[in-house]
């Protein structure tokens, strides 16, 4: 509800506005009377709202009592007012000439004009405070009889020496239409306040420096953060303003604030520390009216972007495994896992080298997690899923516009998401050769520049790369850059097939079936020793992924809690593959699959490797009656894989 205050010169409107108490209330206006007249009664008035209304010498005396936040608003002495008071002493044929007129200038504002319309014989003064008037009524009285006309202030004192006084009285009018305007007047003040202590409140709660500068550069206003910026925790608003921006912002131009043509700059100041400082130019009209700076130590501009990044930890990018979630005590296994974590403590670029299945990443995530970065992202990305564009577009990030389709925010790459981390590049052999170019410039200089911008972007980031193609032959064909490969290979790591991991075949499986079992809230599966020795003479192509798989099936579909060497057999699909040569169990030359052991896990006397993975792929695909999807299915690999291990020369499936 609205507050105002009346504070009325004589008994006669202080009736007046008592009667419009009620009225008030009912349109929302609490409207308090007082009366007081001359500058002694006015200075004992204790008025708090939101408006005061007064008039004459006793308003001149309440404005100086009164708090600054309490406008006063004088009410207005019309003309039709003073023409009452005109008629009133020529009612009075004893009241002589000439008639005189003392007041505030609001009072008599117009009164000589209407004196000149009626043709009366008036003289005119402004006064100021209730001394002036006394000491003009005063000088007037010495130039003998007259009669005055004014406030209450001056028709008391006229009436204390017996001469002939008129009191200019307001009408209902003119005080409704005061209480209205004073009502306007609270509601466009309390408006303006409250849109002012929202923004001092929001300056405020802002961690950001915040400079208001007027056309000369001067600081028009700032708030709590730039103070203590710029001049410590024991600074004061003071201490700021009026101060101009170069004074405090050392060897920065002022004039480059107001033009915001620097829009950003780095500036060092006293204490040793560097203001990050923003400039946002205000226009009016395309003309400049002054600037809002912001600032912040660099210092927290770093916090920021570690706290923005440390975010994005909670989002998924973070390493879930560690080496004692690494399963095997084979000693190549062992020997592979002691170098993988010397490696942990260094900062530097890991190739990791294996088939597919074996456990790469892994391995990769448990060298981040044992390093110095395992509070810090972990990003991986697959570099044989995307296609050229959308790969570097990834890896790098992009601004606004960059492409078609691009979004309007535009989007920061994996190497930005992996700052202060570690980024995995899997089946880095996929990259595209013009796009390994720009790999390599990134890891070499630690900076990364996105699509479409001109500004490149510091990071730090730990790259781990993985393959399950030998590098050195692609380098050697051209379809992989030598010095990328010298640049990733600073570290090299080999991780053994399973087939060369006999020992921890059964290690595995038994880790498997028991996470598997309780999964599903099943007694746990034991192997006999025939299905044992079945899993130590099976190959494994699809090595520690497809055991998994195997082991995921056999949960599946055993009814027993004993699993033997049939349901093994058949849960590694030997049957589904064999059938189309009618024999369960043998190849199409007749030779047991598991005896073939001796020929296909060594290149003596069954060929190489990529030989005999190409025979499988082939027979696999045979066996799902061309079906790739199903093949790679029962291998345990996936379709690129199957693809690539079929595409090549010695493996191509004949049809």
């Amino acid at each position: 509800m609205i507050h105002i205050a009346f504070v009325s010169p004589y008994p006669e409107l202080t009736r007046l506005g008592k009667s419009l108490i009620r009225k008030s209330l009912e349109n929302g206006i609490r409207l308090d009377v007082f009366e007081a007249v001359g500058e002694k009664a006015a200075s004992s008035l204790r008025i708090k709202a939101d408006v005061a209304i007064c008039r004459g010498v006793t308003g001149v005396a309440l404005r100086k009592v009164l708090s600054p936040e309490i406008p006063l608003l004088e009410l207005k002495v019309t003309g039709y007012d003073v023409i009452q008071a005109l008629h009133e002493c020529r009612s009075n044929p004893d009241n002589p000439r000439p008639y005189t007129v003392i007041g505030t200038r609001q009072m008599v504002y117009g009164l000589q004009r209407i004196t000149d319309i009626l043709n009366t014989e008036m003289e005119v003064h402004v006064i100021g405070s209730e001394a002036e008037a006394v000491a003009c009524f005063e000088g007037r009285m010495r130039h003998g009889p007259r009669t005055i006309i004014g406030g209450s202030t001056i028709v008391a004192a006229a009436e204390r020496r017996g001469v002939p006084a008129v009191l200019i009285r307001s009408g209902e009018d003119s005080l409704q239409q005061a209480v209205d305007e004073a009502g306007r007047m609270a509601s466009v003040i309390l408006q303006e306040r409250t849109a002012v202590e929202r923004a001092r409140i929001s300056l405020n709660s802002m961690s950001e420096g915040v400079l208001m500068l007027d056309t000369d550069g001067r600081v028009a206003d700032c708030n709590t953060a730039a103070v203590r910026l710029l001049r410590g925790d024991r600074g004061e608003r003071k201490d700021l303003v009026g101060k101009t921006a170069s004074s405090l912002l050392s060897r920065y131009d002022t004039a480059k604030i107001l033009s915001g043509k620097d829009d950003f700059c780095l500036i060092p100041i006293e204490d040793g520390h560097t203001i990050a400082l923003s400039v946002f130019p205000v226009l009016v009209n395309k003309r400049s009216r002054g600037a809002v700076a912001t600032l912040q130590t660099v210092s927290r501009v770093q916090e920021m972007e570690s706290n923005i990044r440390h975010s994005l930890l909670k989002k998924g990018h973070v390493a879930r495994y560690s080496f004692e979630q690494c399963l095997g005590k084979h000693p190549a296994f062992v020997r592979m896992l002691d170098k993988a974590k010397m490696y942990s403590a260094t900062q530097t670029s890991v190739l990791l080298y294996g088939e597919t299945g074996t456990g790469k990443e892994i391995v990769a995530q448990s060298i981040h997690n044992a390093g110095r970065r395992r509070n810090k992202p972990f990003v991986a990305i697959n570099c044989a899923a995307f296609p050229e564009n959308l790969l570097e577009s990834m890896l790098f990030g992009y601004v606004e516009g960059a492409f078609t389709g691009a979004s309007k925010e535009g989007k920061c790459g994996f190497f930005e998401l992996a700052h202060g981390g570690t980024l995995l590049l899997d089946e880095v052999s996929e990259i595209p050769l013009n796009l390994q170019g720009r790999l390599l410039r990134v890891l070499q200089e630690q900076e990364v520049m996105r699509l479409g911008h001109d500004r490149v972007i510091p990071v730090d980031v730990r790259v781990i790369a993985t393959t399950n193609r030998p590098l050195v032959p692609l380098t050697e064909q051209g379809m992989f850059r030598g010095d990328l490969f010298y640049r990733l290979n600073i570290l090299g790591l080999f991780l053994p097939p399973l087939r060369k991991r006999e020992s921890d075949v059964e290690i595995l499986a038994r880790h498997f079936l028991f996470k598997f079992c309780t999964k599903n809230g099943r007694r746990p599966i034991e192997l006999n020793e025939a299905a044992r020795r079945r899993l130590r003479e099976y190959v494994w192509p699809g090595n520690i992924r497809e055991l998994r798989n195997f082991c995921e099936r056999i949960e599946v579909t055993s009814r027993s809690h004993i699993v033997g060497e049939e349901e093994v057999c058949e849960a590694l699909a030997v049957g589904d593959m064999d059938a189309l040569c009618g024999n369960m169990g043998t190849r199409s030359d007749g030779k047991d699959v598991f005896a073939a052991k001796d020929t296909r896990r060594d290149t003596g006397s069954g060929g190489s490797l990529r030989e005999l993975t190409g025979q499988a792929a082939k027979e696999a695909v045979l066996a799902a009656g061309g079906n790739r999807g199903v093949a790679a299915r029962r291998l345990g690999i996936s379709r690129t894989t199957l693809w690539r291990i079929l595409k090549e020369p010695r493996s191509r499936v004949n049809q």
